[in-house]
């Protein structure tokens, strides 16, 4: 896989979507933590593209576990405590694959429209890290 700003943009788009679903739904319906961590997810997913083995796993499965951790980490963070996730795993990811509600309907299209926006704020961020 390229390490190119292309091919992450690529990897951005087909993905961004998801993976802010993925971090409502494991924080509890947040958006604005979801956000946060959604970006977090990205810039290590560009920091450590070349650890991925896509032998091992596709490229949604990667990110869901970079995602994961991410929000397990927060949750750390955020609570001085890891949570505990009520419900299934398997019902858990069922759940990610349709808005639950007129909030999330409302949430995914703010997504759409903000996509462009939030790879802008990722490059920037890279290029700081980059830089450093």
């Amino acid at each position: 896989m390229q390490h190119t700003k292309e091919a992450f943009e690529s990897i951005y788009k087909e993905n961004y979507k998801f993976i802010k679903l993925f971090c409502i739904k494991f924080r509890g319906n947040n958006p604005d933590h979801a956000e946060d961590l959604t970006q977090n997810v990205f810039a290590k997913a560009f920091l450590n593209i070349e650890k991925f083995d896509g032998k091992r796993a596709t490229l949604k499965t990667w990110l869901c576990a970079i995602a994961k951790n991410e929000c397990i980490n927060f949750s750390r963070r955020f609570y001085n405590k890891s949570t505990v996730l009520v419900g299934s795993p398997e019902l858990f990811f069922y759940n990610l694959t349709q808005p639950d509600n007129a909030e999330e309907q409302e949430i995914e299209k703010e997504l759409e429209n903000k996509n462009k926006n939030k790879l802008e704020k990722i490059y920037a961020i890279l290029n700081v890290l980059g830089e450093g």
